[in-house]
């Protein structure tokens, strides 16, 4: 039966024009969204709030879907495959007969071109014309061969990769039918997760309350609240909290200065004021903190009696009956 052959252009080049079922903006253009019902060269057609986002580096590997891209389909079998079932009977008995219901498109492979037909009754008159799978069309992603049909939803990115020069390819909100070699498309990019992997690059989501750190070129970065991406050879470090913060220290025993063992169990409140001096010079600030919190809380012990910890802390001090040292709550 007659059915859609994609065409093969081979290549796809993220910073050029019209290409493979899709546009790409160049590298110089700046990303500008539309209202429902405006229409712009390669834009999407409505507004999407996570272009705005992006760091400006990622620009030249956005891709747009052509709204002029769609799958020409064939609903049911031609006149002219009846007729020929009808004077090959003996032919029509062996032939491939395919059933596709409404909602479903079939993926079939004629030799070595992937072809894909529509709803409806077919018949694959030739022996190397093969069904190989049936999809819903409302899928979010079919792959058949070459061929990718890729429907990304507001606030999401699709990612790949153009295999032939390493770049990533970052799919905005549509309908993407691509037909490449060269293209292979790896997920959907969960924006609201701290960190997306695009390839060997990293896309870094840093959030109010917080700074991320990186190294470029060897030096030390902070990375304010937004979104960043990092490319080798920069690394990506993590991301610190700058709001207040509870340490728990370990409960220990201690003595005071006239001798009498305490249970003590107490905890740190703190927060970093300043991310890139405090990174700078400690190695792991919470453990830095602890260790300091745990010596000075000993220190204060040993150089305080009994009743003055009682009397400047509103405690409560009980010795077990089948312990030596008392318990003291800070």
């Amino acid at each position: 039966s007659s059915s859609w052959v994609p065409p093969m252009s081979g290549r796809i080049k993220p910073n050029y024009g019209s290409m493979d079922g899709y546009t790409a903006i160049p590298t110089e253009a700046k990303v500008v969204t539309n209202a429902p019902g405006e229409s712009k060269a390669g834009g999407s057609g409505h507004r999407d709030g996570v272009l705005s986002q992006l760091p400006k580096e990622l620009s030249q590997y956005l891709v747009f879907p052509d709204p002029k891209a769609h799958l020409r389909l064939s609903s049911q079998a031609s006149w002219l495959d009846h007729i020929c079932c009808c004077l090959c009977l003996p032919y029509a008995l062996f032939c491939k007969m395919v059933l596709v219901r409404q909602g479903q498109i079939g993926l079939t492979w004629n030799g070595d071109e992937p072809r894909i037909i529509g709803p409806g009754r077919h018949y694959l008159m030739s022996p190397t014309h093969s069904l190989f799978a049936i999809r819903d069309i409302s899928d979010p992603v079919i792959i058949h061969g070459p061929l990718k049909i890729i429907r990304v939803r507001v606030g999401e990115l699709g990612f790949g990769i153009d295999t032939e020069n390493g770049n990533p390819v970052l799919l905005t909100a549509g309908k993407h039918v691509i037909a490449s070699p060269t293209f292979k498309f790896n997920s959907m990019l969960d924006l609201t997760l701290r960190t997306n992997e695009l390839g060997v690059m990293k896309l870094v989501r840093v959030e109010t309350g917080c700074v991320g750190y990186a190294y470029k070129r060897g030096e030390l970065v902070i990375l304010q609240p937004g979104i960043h991406v990092i490319v080798p050879p920069d690394r990506f470090g993590s991301i610190l909290s700058t709001q207040q913060q509870t340490l728990t220290l370990p409960e220990g025993v201690h003595e005071s200065s006239d001798y009498v063992p305490l249970k003590i169990r107490a905890d740190v409140f703190y927060r970093i004021v300043n991310p890139k001096r405090a990174l700078t010079n400690i190695r792991n600030v919470e453990n830095q903190i602890r260790e300091t919190a745990v010596s000075t809380l000993a220190g204060i012990i040993r150089s305080s009696t009994l009743n003055e910890i009682a009397n400047s802390s509103k405690v409560t001090y009980s010795k077990p009956e089948d312990s030596k040292a008392g318990s003291l709550s800070l």
